[in-house]
């Protein structure tokens, strides 16, 4: 990225489409990046913006499958406060080289991850906030806000809210398929139908079901298009089932 100043990476996500990921670094600088491919370099940045915020703090980021805009999420907050957390949606547009950035709405104080919504149940596209014990669906066109809570989870130490480590979807001709995998290696689903129209009537029918537990944490997780399940764990071997 040639930055003047020392750059880590914490955050990263890519339009699948439009190839433009976005990255942020340290608590000041993101970057929007356009990837390119050639026969003489497979994968190269063609176009990059830099995008800068005095003590600001990111805790996660997502794209959103939206067909108008390139946009992007992030739960971030302040130096100042830390626990006024916000969801800040990026609007890229490489063709002006501009970045829009619009503060949406202030989130509970302990979100830590987001979820894409799949374009394949809502065209308007949106996140999953995850927080302790709920998780709060945002429509991005709508705003829209709705809540579900998270099962609890039973522990050698009592219950508690699960703590999401990692997701994937599963895009079937009808349904998708949520996959989350807690801190505990326990493993929910959630069923969506592929109807387009009524995505906030099935967020409300939604249920969250235990599926299966894993022999300790997992980092990632990914469902290969023919159905099988790769899980990368923290320690020991990693996992490869159907």
């Amino acid at each position: 990225l040639n930055s003047k100043e020392k750059f880590e990476g914490l955050f990263s996500s890519i339009n699948r489409k439009s190839l433009i990921c976005m990255i942020c670094g340290n608590n000041t600088i993101k970057y929007g990046l356009v990837i390119k491919k050639s026969q003489k370099n497979p994968s190269f940045f063609e176009q990059i913006i830099e995008i800068r915020h005095n003590s600001t703090i990111c805790f996660g980021m997502a794209s959103l499958e939206n067909p108008n805009q390139n946009l992007f999420a992030c739960i971030e907050t302040s130096h100042d406060k830390p626990y006024d957390k916000y969801l800040v949606f990026y609007s890229l547009n490489l063709l002006k080289n501009s970045v829009k950035r619009k503060v949406f709405i202030r989130t509970n104080p302990s979100s830590y991850l987001l979820i894409p919504i799949p374009e394949e149940i809502s065209l308007e596209g949106g996140v999953i906030i995850v927080s302790r014990g709920i998780l709060t669906l945002i429509e991005y066109e709508n705003k829209k806000i709705k809540v579900k809570p998270l099962p609890w989870q039973k522990t050698c130490f009592g219950k508690r809210h699960p703590l999401i480590s990692c997701f994937d979807y599963y895009r079937g001709v009808s349904k998708v398929l949520l996959i989350m995998i807690t801190e505990e290696g326990c493993i929910l689903k959630s069923i969506f139908h592929c109807l387009k129209k009524n995505f906030r009537d099935k967020w409300n029918k939604m249920e969250i079901k235990y599926f299966s537990s894993l022999p300790g944490a997992a980092k990632s997780v990914k469902i290969l298009a023919n159905g099988f399940l790769f899980v990368s764990m923290e320690e020991g071997n990693h996992l490869h089932f159907h």
